[in-house]
């Protein structure tokens, strides 16, 4: 099942000189409790020339019934099964006609203004890529902290390293997504990994904003155990070698049995002291 909300509302979106289309993904399935947040974040952006897709796995719990209430806002929407969220993000980018591309998860939000940012600099600045900080927050809504992107990095195989960018915050040129054959299936909770490891192994050509650009929130399977093992064969894919992998995967198994088992105050102090430690930074939000 699909649906193309009012043709009039698509019709008056084409890409200009100084107004670049921008397409904006969201998967989701069975998420009633979070994607009306998602939706309205699109609809309060400052930028107008926005394609915006919503690709749903065949939701059963009320979510359509949402994402029709938005007709103005959502352009195109599928609903039907699929391999995961990683087909349904590739089958997103199949269907956008944008020149840039995002992912925007349901339950992520982005700032009002963040659209309008992307398309100034792409006017301004044509890049493969831009990226910049996203709010972390925590599961009961609060923000915890900032994350930002690495800077001035270009990933080489055979090495270790984290992620490149909040995965939110990448606007690719849609070209480019598509140069890298889009998400790897074989992996199941990591190929935004391991497309962003192959984006910059590709590029350098890149801009990074400096203020944050969306919000994140932590939950579901991102950050598990089982995210530790399918990162264990990206890296695998990457040609890492295998003491390398374990010893990589065994000290975030550690860190990840403590931040589940200390009280949190404790492990926001060990995850900003790690974080400053290490390429990128992670600052609290000051109050």
């Amino acid at each position: 099942m699909s649906g193309n909300f009012s043709s009039h509302h698509n019709n008056v979106k084409r890409a200009f000189r100084d107004s670049p289309l921008i397409s904006i993904i969201t998967v989701v399935y069975n998420g009633k409790d979070f994607i009306e947040d998602t939706i309205i974040s699109i609809a309060n952006q400052t930028y107008q020339n926005i394609e915006y897709i919503i690709v749903d796995g065949g939701s059963v719990d009320g979510t359509l019934d949402i994402i029709k209430q938005y007709h103005h806002v959502v352009d195109t929407w599928i609903s039907d099964s699929d391999e995961g969220i990683y087909d349904a993000m590739n089958k997103g980018a199949k269907i956008a006609n944008g020149s840039y591309i995002s992912f925007l998860n349901a339950s992520d939000a982005y700032l009002e203004d963040t659209v309008q940012k992307i398309a100034d600099l792409i006017v301004q600045q044509e890049c493969d890529y831009y990226c910049g900080p996203v709010i972390i927050q925590n599961q009961i809504n609060n923000d915890a902290f900032i994350s930002y992107p690495l800077v001035n990095f270009q990933y080489h195989k055979g090495t270790i390293m984290g992620m490149p960018a909040p995965h939110l915050s990448v606007f690719m040129k849609t070209e480019f997504f598509h140069g890298l054959d889009g998400y790897d299936l074989s992996f199941a909770l990591s190929s935004d990994f391991d497309l962003l490891l192959r984006m910059t192994a590709r590029t350098n050509n890149v801009y990074y904003l400096q203020e944050p650009i969306g919000v994140f929130r932590l939950g579901g399977v991102s950050g598990s155990y089982r995210t530790l093992i399918d990162n264990f064969y990206v890296f695998k894919k990457h040609q890492v070698p295998l003491l390398t992998r374990i010893a990589h995967t065994v000290f975030y198994a550690i860190r990840l049995f403590l931040q589940k088992n200390l009280p949190s105050w404790v492990v926001d102090s060990l995850r900003l002291r790690l974080s400053n430690a290490r390429d990128y930074k992670k600052e609290k939000i000051k109050p």
